[in-house]
Order: C-alpha cells, then sequence, then structure tokens
C-alpha cells in the first residue's frame, strides 16, 4: 500500500543519506543525475515511481501510466514525469480543485466570496466579485460560472 511503499522511501533516503553523509540537495542531485546508477540510488527512483503510481491511483486514474526517466526540464535534466504526463496530472489536479471548491460553495463551506480576511488587509473592504482561482490555465471549464479559469 502507499504508506509501506512511502515508508520504505523515507527510510532508504534517511539510510543514504547517512552513509554517504549527504544533505538533501547531494542526495537528490544524485538522483537526478543519469550517471549515478548505484543500487542505492537506483532503488530510491524505482520506489519513487511506485509512489507516484500509487498516488495516481489513489485519485482513481487507473488510466493514467506513471513513467518517469530522465528528461530536459527548466531545471536541468530531471528523473520526472514527461511534459505531456506532467500537463495530464497538472490538467486533472485544477479540475479536482475547482469540483471541490464548488461543491464547499453549495454545502455553504465558502460563500462565492474573495477571501475576506485577504481582502480586507489589503483594501480594508469585504470583496464584492465572485473568488476566481489563480492557477494554471489548461482551458478547463469552471462549472460554477460556465467560463474558462
Amino acid at each position: 500500500n502507499l504508506r509501506s511503499v512511502a515508508e520504505n522511501y523515507l527510510d532508504l533516503r534517511q539510510s543514504i543519506m547517512m552513509e554517504r553523509e549527504y544533505g538533501l540537495t547531494s542526495l537528490y542531485n544524485s538522483f537526478h543525475n543519469h550517471e549515478v546508477t548505484t543500487s542505492d540510488i537506483s532503488s530510491l527512483r524505482v520506489i519513487q515511481s511506485k509512489c507516484d503510481q500509487l498516488i495516481a491511483e489513489a485519485y482513481g486514474w487507473h488510466d493514467l501510466s506513471i513513467e518517469l526517466d530522465f528528461r530536459e526540464t527548466s531545471q536541468g535534466v530531471r528523473y520526472t514525469l514527461s511534459k505531456q504526463d506532467t500537463a495530464e496530472v497538472l490538467q486533472r489536479l485544477l479540475e479536482l480543485n475547482c469540483k471541490r471548491y464548488d461543491e464547499e460553495v453549495a454545502l455553504g463551506l465558502r460563500s462565492g466570496k474573495a477571501n475576506k480576511r485577504a481582502s480586507s488587509t489589503t483594501t480594508g473592504n469585504v470583496a464584492k466579485e465572485p473568488a476566481t482561482q489563480s492557477g494554471f490555465n489548461f482551458g478547463v471549464m469552471n462549472s460554477s460560472k460556465g467560463k474558462k479559469l
């Protein structure tokens, strides 16, 4: 299960850091370096992949194939998802976020207005416009407003 895989990951990560006298930065520099092929770092990558797959399944995304590999990113080479898979995950998370927000408004947990504390600290007034969630625009429709975010 996810808990045991995550615990294995944390235990192995701690062990590597202790054995190599690494901090997190050194550890993840090795993790993302394709030239590092030691069994401990390779095992950490395998466990990371398994953990990511279990997280996707926990969201009910059984159709999503999580395939990590070394890829060029804006931060250099990283052991990560492809750009297409990253966009898909972000798209799904955004849709879920919008759905949960709409559910909270429907249940009266949110007023559908901008955050009162945030607006009152900046303007001294309560916002009068409906709240919009800032974030990535992947062309998702906000169901409560019927328009693209």
